[in-house]
């Protein structure tokens, strides 16, 4: 347990692991590490060693990791170790049932915060300042009492992070910030995360290493970087450089944009009708198949869809019902499958050569309009006269399909056809853009694109 560990004083740090490797770290030439690691390792401890150059890959993901490392998550779950030390400590009963006490009061605190949710999540942060406070106080008060205590060492370090990350969040902007609790847990875990981390990473990241270079197939929409520029907070001084791709997506690809689709709003039907494409190609290449989702919801009522018109002999690998890595093994050793997948199928899946050859999206990968921090995002866009469909809703559409269709050909031998079961491509005024965003498909019908598949299904 990293809270109970007694870093350089434990008299078995020569063997430890984790400082043996952070040794190696201190001495390598060069170190590759995750964003989170990268940013926390900046912040809160000494894990990344000078360097004169910095290479961040999918970097369209940094201001994510950057809400996710710079933000503070507060949860009654923090306080387990506390409650775990007390409880196995050798203490009386009446001295544990004190500590408890306080511990059930200060967990207590932290749950009331959640209280003040609005009916999407959301919490101003500037109504919970004076709760804040109280914690701080509360924990450390408690800590004071227990520091000196040896065997409640990991304790009192779980209280001094809890008031230290508490103190934090009373002293930034609020209106810079967005809090919002989420519900689907056991435990209600309130999210404090800044609404718009460039200025976070210009000051944290950037600015630690002379040259830093970021990199990724979906930085600019189009040739454009005024999106990735605000979100990633790049300066205006950097270079920046649009390398297209060696694909010849024309004669390697069909993408399909089919004429009679329903409703966007009947959600069953679009359901139904991507059911029925997955199921045709899949027949026709013995799976190898994967359909991308934009919600939960949408993705179940495909599984029904699929339990009524089911297809023999082909298995459902369906995101949920097992893990993102368990699925993604089952298909590489036989792609004779569909995947079902949302959220995290959207991309890091490299699934090249026979693996996947028809991919179905169900449609526009929009942003929930109803989570909190989009909210924000888009009031601190209004409030700047800025209309935020334009500058917020739209690239971020435009990155997110880049990122889907991308899953279908992953080198210049990969065939293979995309379907998007939106009409709002063929319709809306925003439908070039988004088109635009996307590699440059051949554009076909959908017996244009089965006999495309079927003409390439020839060496499976």
């Amino acid at each position: 347990d990293s809270l109970d560990c007694l870093g350089s004083k434990c008299p078995e740090v020569h063997r430890c692991h984790y400082y043996a490797a952070r040794n190696r770290a201190r001495k390598a030439r060069i170190l590759v590490v995750n964003h989170n690691l990268l940013l926390t390792g900046l912040i809160s401890a000494d894990l990344i060693p000078d360097a004169w150059f910095l290479v961040v890959d999918e970097a369209h993901a940094l201001d994510k990791a950057a809400s996710s490392s710079l933000g503070y998550t507060l949860s009654e779950s923090l306080l387990n170790s506390v409650f775990d030390s007390v409880v196995l400590s050798d203490r009386t009963p009446e001295r544990k049932t004190a500590l408890l006490n306080k511990a059930r009061i200060l967990a207590g605190q932290i749950s009331q915060l959640c209280s003040h949710a609005g009916e999407n999540g959301e919490i101003e942060l500037s109504d919970i300042l004076p709760d804040l406070q109280d914690i701080a106080d509360n924990a450390s008060s408690f800590r004071e009492e227990i520091r000196n205590e040896e065997d409640l060492s990991g304790a009192s370090q779980t209280l001094h992070n809890l008031k230290r990350s508490v103190l934090s969040l009373t002293q930034v902007t609020p209106s810079n910030w967005c809090c919002y609790v989420e519900k689907n847990r056991k435990r209600p875990l309130l999210r404090c995360v800044p609404v718009h981390p460039g200025s976070l990473l210009q000051e944290t990241l950037y600015s630690s290493f002379p040259s830093v270079l970021l990199t990724s197939a979906t930085l600019a929409a189009g040739d454009s970087f005024l999106y990735s520029d605000s979100r990633l907070g790049v300066p205006e001084q950097a270079d920046r450089q649009v390398f297209h791709s060696p694909f010849d997506y024309a004669e390697q690809s069909v993408l399909v944009l089919p004429d009679d689709l329903p409703m966007q709003n009947d959600h069953q039907l679009i359901a139904n009708y991507a059911w029925e494409i997955a199921r045709r190609t899949a027949a026709l290449l013995g799976g190898r198949t994967m359909v991308l989702f934009t919600s939960y919801r949408n993705m179940e009522l495909c599984c029904r869809a699929a339990e009524e018109n089911p297809l023999d002999g082909i298995p459902l690998l369906v995101q949920g019902k097992m893990n993102r890595s368990l699925i993604l093994d089952k298909f590489r050793k036989d792609p004779r499958a569909i995947i079902l997948g949302t959220a995290s199928f959207w991309e890091g899946v490299d699934l090249p050569g026979e693996l996947l050859r028809s991919l179905v999206i169900d449609r526009i990968p929009f942003p929930s309009p109803g989570h909190p921090l989009t909210q924000a995002r888009m009031k601190a866009l209004e409030d700047q006269g800025k209309n935020s469909f334009t500058h917020l809703m739209l690239p971020e559409a435009a990155i997110r399909l880049k990122q889907g269709t991308g899953r279908l050909i992953r080198s210049e031998t990969d065939t293979g056809a995309v379907f998007i079961l939106d009409r709002r491509l063929k319709t809306a005024r925003y439908a070039r853009l988004l088109l635009a965003s996307m590699p440059p498909f051949r554009v076909g019908s959908v017996r244009a694109a089965l006999n495309f598949l079927r003409e390439q299904a020839t060496d499976l």
